[in-house]
């Protein structure tokens, strides 16, 4: 493993995994000190893609005090942020990369001083025990002098040790097939505090690598993990491009919702590193690919109400399959309007480096909210939070993000088709029946049956309209 150290203290090195798994440094996140801005300087040797769209080391931010071709500044100043907690000190990039809620809530547990730190110094604090990783990423500390490092390492031991209960836990219910290999603590954990608040666990099994959910409760019963693996048939269904899940069932009565990670690719073996290197992390034979939300690709705030057209326009730009994507876009967009996920956030939406460009991931963590909440969605549809269905709201949206009109029928028509199918997906999953009819005026309101009567009389004059022509070719055709 290739490593170089920055000229800049208490910095943090940035690695990624090359073609053939082995980890390269790309740059390092230097901290700010004193009145030093703090930023991301590119490691001279690296030649490969950015990180992130606005972290491209070929036009890089210059501070008038470092002229450094090969460095950004990412950091406000300290004054500006009295409260550490509230420092920016790191481009969401690396912010997004820092342990999830419930990892935190572990960590600030076993820390005070962790709760009270910058993400920055959160980072240095988790890079003083070890190595961190997490989307895609490796992180490793610099600083030789951190302070109550000890702290860190207890609650990193505890963020360990609870993943590692709670896998035990879930084994011993026969959630997971008992020739499933676990992988390394250092994968487990990191993956395990990595988004949302309940916990999830990894695991091996046939060269790939699985997340594990578990149920939370969800209207009232604790059937989540089965809803979701009916709204991951329907978005396969509908012809999305949707992650691998399978369904295991615990002696309890509940179920453990495995979903392939779309971001490790089993390496092959003759390609894996080298395991009598001291310095070397194979991830068992797995190469990571760099991954990054949607709102940090668009260098947004988490919490930024965005737009689908604006995500489209950005594909438009930084995909490397630009016309799939924006129609992949397309139908994630209408499969949540139908099914009312209004958990649609920037969060959701994930990119995967794809050489010096993004390709869209597979969609995943789908969700219903409670009847009756009518929340507005997260992302807004061509400025519509909570859109009424019609003809006319699909050729709107189908003109903004440049898909012709009748093309965006036919993806709405499929994705609606689909959404009717819910009731049969759950009731395959085992959601009963009182918690189906529960769901149920979400997905089957007066303006699905009006769309649906829409699309369907346009779709027969279209059809009418078409006839004669497709009679003369099949005449002459054989000629």
């Amino acid at each position: 493993m290739r490593r170089t150290k920055t000229p800049y203290p208490g910095g943090i090195n940035v690695m990624a995994q090359d073609e053939a798994g082995q980890w390269q440094t790309v740059g390092a996140i230097i901290l700010p000190r004193g009145d030093s801005s703090g930023g991301f300087r590119y490691d001279s040797e690296y030649h490969g893609p950015p990180l992130s769209p606005d972290l491209d080391y070929l036009s890089p931010r210059q501070p008038a005090d470092l002229p450094d071709p090969l460095f950004f500044e990412l950091s406000a100043k300290a004054e500006q942020h009295p409260n550490p907690v509230d420092h920016e000190d790191l481009h969401p990039l690396f912010k997004a990369a820092l342990p999830g809620r419930w990892g935190s809530m572990v960590m600030t547990s076993h820390s005070a001083q962790y709760a009270r730190s910058s993400p920055a110094e959160q980072l240095v604090l988790l890079g003083s025990v070890g190595a961190w990783r997490s989307g895609g990423l490796r992180f490793e500390s610099q600083s030789d002098n951190m302070n109550n490092s000890a702290q860190g390492l207890d609650a990193l031991t505890a963020l360990h040790d609870s993943v590692n209960q709670f896998l035990v836990s879930v084994t011993e219910h026969h959630c997971i097939p008992r020739d499933a290999p676990v992988g390394l603590p250092s994968q487990r954990w990191s993956l395990s505090s990595n988004g949302g608040a309940a916990p999830k666990v990894a695991v091996y099994h046939d060269g790939h690598e699985w997340v594990g959910k578990m149920s939370r409760e969800a209207i009232g019963t604790f059937e989540e993990t089965r809803v979701e693996a009916g709204m991951l048939a329907a978005s396969r269904d509908a012809g999305l491009t949707t992650v691998d899940a399978v369904l295991h069932e615990l002696q309890s009565g509940q179920a453990v919702l495995l979903t392939r990670r779309f971001d490790a690719v089993p390496l092959v073996k003759s390609d894996a590193p080298d395991n009598d290197d001291d310095d070397a992390d194979p991830a068992d034979g797995v190469r990571r690919i760099h991954k990054i939300p949607m709102f940090v690709a668009m260098d947004l705030l988490q919490t930024s109400r965005s737009d689908y057209t604006l995500m489209a326009d950005f594909l438009r730009v930084n995909s490397s399959r630009p016309d799939d994507d924006v129609r992949e876009l397309y139908g994630r967009m209408v499969f949540n309007a139908y099914s009312d996920n209004t958990d649609d956030h920037l969060g959701q939406f994930e990119l995967l480096q794809d050489g010096a460009r993004w390709t869209l991931a597979p969609n995943y963590d789908l969700t219903i909210p409670s009847p009756g909440t009518e929340a507005p969605h997260a992302i807004t549809m061509d400025g519509d939070e909570r859109p009424t269905y019609s003809a006319e709201w699909l050729d709107n949206l189908s003109d903004r993000f440049g898909i012709e009109r009748g093309e965006g029928r036919e993806i709405a028509t499929r994705v609606l088709a689909a959404i009717e199918r819910l009731p049969e997906y759950w009731a395959s999953y085992g959601v009963p029946e009182s918690t189906v009819a529960q769901l149920m005026p979400s997905i089957q309101t007066p303006g699905h049956s009006n769309l649906k009567l829409e699309l369907d009389s346009l779709a027969t004059g279209h059809a009418q309209r078409q006839t004669p022509g497709l009679a003369v070719r099949s005449i002459i055709g054989p000629r």
